[in-house]
């Protein structure tokens, strides 16, 4: 289990003794040269959510901060931002009636699920966004081969840059289980009806879902190997 340091040096500032009380009463301590340390696992980060998000919001401009998490260190601002929407988005999964379909659904202001089993982790959802099926490539004969090795590799780092360790119902190996077994390894819009191709200078580049409301994800509509009897003029969509 990762471990989130906080340290930060004597400082003038006027919060400076209410900042080193925080540390004290999360178990940190200061030294006699006024820097304090503070280490704290994943659940006593979300057991003492508002005194971390209060202490970050105090040291988060002091020059002399540096906060990691495991071995990735974090602008301050950075993660006072991520902890304050992670620890919301968790409070309301205690509530949620069904914590696991909590996960699986959209950010009220998006509208489309992410397909990776947690609503923060939404940087590949596409629609204005890069998107997860533009992570590979082409063939001659039209087929698109997702490259998961390297989609694995980006929604890591996101999951790192949004410290989404810190979240108890965050498990990383979920999202692997979900892009290697549920997620298609290619897709082919002659045959996957959901799916048209995207077309560059009148060569087709890649492929992108049908549905402007889907994330080609899990719980929305993926659409691999399923047939269409219907007809459709909307095969490929042109990049001027």
């Amino acid at each position: 289990m990762e471990s989130l340091t906080i340290r930060f040096e004597k400082s003038r500032s006027q919060n400076y003794a209410r900042a080193c009380a925080l540390v004290e009463r999360l178990g940190g301590a200061v030294d006699d040269d006024g820097t304090a340390v503070l280490v704290l696992k994943t659940a006593a980060v979300r057991e003492h959510g508002e005194d971390v998000v209060s202490l970050m919001e105090i040291i988060r401009t002091w020059k002399t901060t540096a906060i990691t998490l495991g071995r990735t260190r974090f602008s301050a601002f950075h993660i006072w931002m991520e902890v304050r929407k992670l620890l919301d988005c968790y409070d309301a999964y205690e509530t949620s009636v069904n914590q696991r379909r909590y996960c699986s659904q959209p950010r009220e202001h998006r509208g489309v699920a992410t397909g990776f089993g947690c609503r923060l982790l939404d940087d590949l959802i596409g629609w204005g966004k890069e998107a997860w099926w533009e992570c590979g490539d082409i063939d001659g004969k039209g087929v698109f081969h997702v490259d998961k090795k390297r989609l694995l590799w980006v929604l890591n780092v996101e999951a790192e840059k949004k410290a989404l360790n810190l979240c108890p119902a965050f498990d990383f190996e979920r999202v692997r289980e979900l892009v290697e077994k549920v997620f298609p390894d290619t897709i082919n819009p002659e045959i996957d009806k959901g799916w048209r191709y995207v077309s560059e200078h009148g060569m087709r580049v890649g492929v992108e879902p049908r549905d402007e409301y889907s994330s080609g994800g899990i719980g929305v509509r993926v659409n691999v190997g399923e047939t269409d009897d219907e007809d459709s003029d909307d095969d490929t969509r042109s990049i001027q």
